[in-house]
């Protein structure tokens, strides 16, 4: 009961002091407020403690939502909705009538435009009625506005063109549409053509006996030999006696061996550049081989050192693919060897625009292993001793290619030309390309001349404006501007040579004054379509100088001839086009013929020739594809003199002319042959060549037909007439031109090769050999006679080494000195008895050495 009471008693006192509690604190100070942020042990009294906690699935309500985030439709309110609509239905209206209007205002600009054209046509035709009239009436015409000035950076003026893959890269190319019967595979013709440019782009480091080299004098000398269009060599069995015909059955053995030596001069040569120890960063100015022909000749051993640093350093540089081999079968060696993940990542990446998140599986794969030690053609001993001859012809080639792509990284003389040679100040108009060659050799030589013609127009009218500004013509009046006067008297010159020209020979007279027109384009322009594609140096490193044509669905065209640098100018037929018309003109003519040539420049140029066909389109559709080429052929001999060159034109107007009344004369049948028509196995087989079906060759899976069959001989089948061949034609009309005015030139130095064979050029020589044509001694025989005009270098054997040179050296005092053709040489009775003497011991000696051979 006390208890209780106490109780009660204490609980109203509670609440009454509760009352007037707050009646008697406000009297006192008042409590600190809390901070925010700050939690004490109060706040948590109230906090709630639950069994478990709410699903947070529906996103529940209280927590903070981000704005980026945007509520289900179902949760939003409906009357935000409808004004969010409604927004985007006016901004869609907005936005299409903005698209409407700016079409409306593009119609405008156009209409507007046209109009602009419209009336600066009137202009123009206003002005030139206006300029005729001041000219009759001796007044200036009126000032043309800027816009009119003619922009000449717009346009591609350079002498060369650049040669693109892109070219072929929808083009199908059938080797049947060339079939004809002195066509022949040359597989090694890259690699030959590779060697070639090399030499002419560097002549500086090689001897000058390498500096005329033909085609046939690598054939020859590596004993090379092509095959025919199916691939069949050429030196198959002949006859009944199934005899193997080779270079020494109709080839002399003095040229063989030249040819074997000079092989290995390039051999010595290229491994002497490749270990060459200079370490100068200057370029070479001057002519100084690396080897010559007496250093070959010199030690019986001369490679073993230089082929003993190659072999130490081979496998580090790369061997070629031909002499490596797989130990795997095909299917276990296109398999990874090794891996370092064991399994590959699959799964989707969480960017899908940025695949490279996943790591990809690293692997290590197979690696073609080297040919062993006695397999191996670098480890031959004979090396050493006999050069590049001790291997095989195949391994010949290869080794060639292989050494020519090490010299060119590890020489430190062709590093700095090549690194100078790459690094100018400027680069060409059409841009840094892989591969270019003459403006006329790609485009033509009417449409070279035609972007000349352009150009001087343009030109011209720039200075007529230029001409007519008031501030121009204060500047020359105050004497400020003598360059632009000394170009205006041009333009007057020029002007006025034009006006008393005829108008059919405006084109003509307007390239024959070249010089001034040059003139004009100095400061204006850095070349122009006729200027030397050969003379700058910043197209020498990618320059294809035996590049002849470039014919749509067919291939690219060459004619390898040494030498295009460093040359005569009368001998050498790489230049500008103007130039190389006039050359072409000489010779046609009769001007240059092989005595001039002999006389003043002796050899300097390939005596030899062969056009080669490149099927290029093949080549482009097979690497697309990823097709495996080396076991391919992509190069063809389609000629390799002139007779065959005649037959080769007449094959060309074939492909040319369309329809089925292309009636080409054979040369065989004027030289008293039998042609091609007139085969008498055609009569017996039943196939005339001249009836195909139509545009049956230019299907790319088509069936042998009477034309492209192993009896036939020639594919006499046009083009077909379809439009895309169109550019096809106008190409090979091109290319057929060239070849025909090149014929003299070809044959003028066949000529020479025939009547001056290896004789050393000189005039003094050449009187002494015309002087010793006519017998005026009984005594000689006939063969002496013949024997003693061949001049030139003779095979010796090596016991009459010390005579021979003795001889040479004597007879190289009377070489050197070359004197004028009226020049009379005073000789005493004693000096023409020794010259007798030594004439005599000359003929023993090659007609002992006929003996021997």
């Amino acid at each position: 009961m006390n208890i209780s009471n106490g109780e009660d008693q204490v609980h109203a006192e509670g609440i009454l002091g509760n009352g007037t509690a707050d009646g008697n604190r406000e009297n006192e100070t008042a409590p600190k407020e809390k901070r925010l942020g700050q939690l004490t042990f109060e706040d948590f009294e109230h906090i709630k403690h639950v069994e478990t906690s709410p699903s947070m699935s529906g996103h529940a309500v209280g927590l903070r939502r981000s704005k980026r985030v945007h509520l289900p439709r179902f949760q939003r309110d409906p009357d935000e909705i409808a004004e969010e609509e409604a927004a985007a239905a006016a901004k869609d209206k907005r936005s299409k009538a903005a698209v409407r209007a700016r079409a409306k205002a593009k119609e405008r600009e156009k209409l507007a435009k046209e109009k602009e054209k419209q009336r600066a046509a009137l202009l123009k035709k206003a002005a030139k009625e206006n300029a005729k009239k001041s000219s009759a009436n001796g007044k200036s015409g009126p000032i043309a506005t800027e816009s009119s000035v003619p922009t000449l950076t717009n346009g591609n003026w350079t002498p060369n063109m650049p040669l693109l893959s892109s070219d072929y890269k929808t083009h199908h190319s059938i080797i049947s549409r060339l079939k004809n019967p002195n066509m022949k595979a040359v597989p090694y013709a890259g690699t030959i053509m590779k060697l070639m440019s090399f030499i002419n782009k560097f002549s500086l480091y090689f001897a000058k006996e390498l500096l005329n080299l033909s085609f046939q004098d690598f054939e020859i000398g590596l004993d090379l030999y092509p095959e025919d269009s199916l691939g069949i060599s050429s030196i198959n069995t002949e006859g009944s006696a199934h005899r193997t015909t080779l270079y020494q059955d109709f080839v002399p053995i003095k040229d063989i061996v030249s040819a074997q030596d000079k092989m290995n001069l390039l051999f010595l040569t290229l491994l002497k550049l490749t270990f060459s120890t200079s370490k100068s960063n200057e370029l070479q100015k001057t002519h100084h081989p690396h080897a010559t022909m007496n250093q070959l000749h010199s030690s019986k051993k001369i490679f073993a050192h230089l082929m003993k640093q190659l072999r130490a350093h081979a496998k580090d540089w790369g061997y070629p693919k031909e002499w490596k081999f797989e130990t795997l079968d095909v299917e276990a060696f296109l398999k990874p060897k090794s891996q370092i993940f064991e399994n590959d990542e699959l799964e989707d990446p969480v960017d899908p625009k940025n695949g490279s998140i996943l790591t990809k599986n690293l692997y290590t794969w197979h690696q073609q292993e080297i040919v062993p030690l006695e397999s191996d053609p670098l480890y031959i001993s004979e090396l050493d001793r006999n050069g590049i001859l001790a291997l095989e012809p195949h391994d010949r080639v290869i080794l060639f290619r292989s050494l020519l792509d090490w010299c060119s990284a590890q020489s430190p003389q062709i590093r700095n030309e090549i690194y100078h040679l790459s690094h100018f100040k400027r680069d060409p108009s059409f841009g840094i390309q892989t591969q270019h060659a003459p403006r006329y050799m790609v485009e033509g030589a009417s449409i070279t001349l035609a972007q000349f013609r352009k150009l001087c127009s343009m030109v011209q009218t720039k200075y007529e404006i230029r001409s007519k500004k008031k501030h121009v013509k204060k500047q020359i009046e105050s004497g400020k501007r003598a360059d632009l006067v000394k170009k205006f008297d041009f333009l007057k010159e020029i002007k006025a040579e034009m006006k008393k020209t005829p108008k059919e020979e405006k084109d003509q007279v307007m390239i024959a004054l070249y010089d001034k027109w040059c003139g004009l384009f100095e400061g204006e322009l850095q070349d122009n379509p006729l200027s030397d594609p050969f003379e700058d140096e910043l197209y020498k490193l990618r320059q294809q100088e035996f590049f002849i044509g470039r014919v749509p669905q067919i291939g690219d065209f060459y004619l390898p001839r040494l030498h295009a640098y460093d040359s005569s100018p009368i001998a050498s037929t790489y230049r500008d086009l103007r130039s190389l018309q006039e050359l072409l003109r000489k010779f046609s003519d009769g001007t240059v013929d092989a005595f001039t040539l002999f006389e003043n420049h002796g050899q300097e140029m390939s005596s030899q020739f062969k056009v080669i066909y490149h099927d290029t389109p093949s080549v482009v559709r097979d690497t697309v594809h990823g097709k495996y080429t080396a076991n391919k052929n992509y190069w063809f001999e389609m000629c390799c003199d002139t007779v065959t060159l005649k037959e080769f034109l007449d094959f060309l107007e074939y492909k040319i002319t369309p329809g089925d009344t292309v009636k080409v004369q054979d040369h065989n049948a004027l030289n008293g042959q039998m042609s091609l028509d007139d085969n008498p196995e055609k009569e017996l087989n039943g196939a005339d060549s001249t009836t195909l079906p139509p545009h049956e060759s230019d299907k790319e899976n088509e069936k042998p037909s009477p034309d492209t069959n192993s009896n036939s001989l020639i594919n006499k089948h046009p083009l077909p007439k379809e439009a895309r061949f169109n550019a096809a034609r106008t190409k090979l009309e091109y290319l057929k031109k060239f070849l025909t005015d090149m014929l003299p030139v070809l044959q003028t130095f066949e000529t020479l090769k025939e009547q001056y064979s290896d004789m050393k050029p000189g005039k003094r020589l050449l009187r002494r050999a015309q002087t010793r044509s006519i017998n005026y001694n009984a005594s000689y025989d006939s063969d002496a006679e013949n024997a003693d005009l061949d001049m030139g270098e003779e095979f010796v054997d090596d016991e009459e080494d010390s005579e021979a040179n003795s001889d040479e050296a004597e007879d190289s005092n009377e070489q050197v000195v070359e004197e004028d053709e009226g020049e009379e040489m005073d000789e005493t009775e004693n000096q023409r008895g020794a010259k007798r003497a030594r004439s005599e011991r000359n003929n023993s000696r090659i007609a002992k050495k006929n003996r021997r051979s």
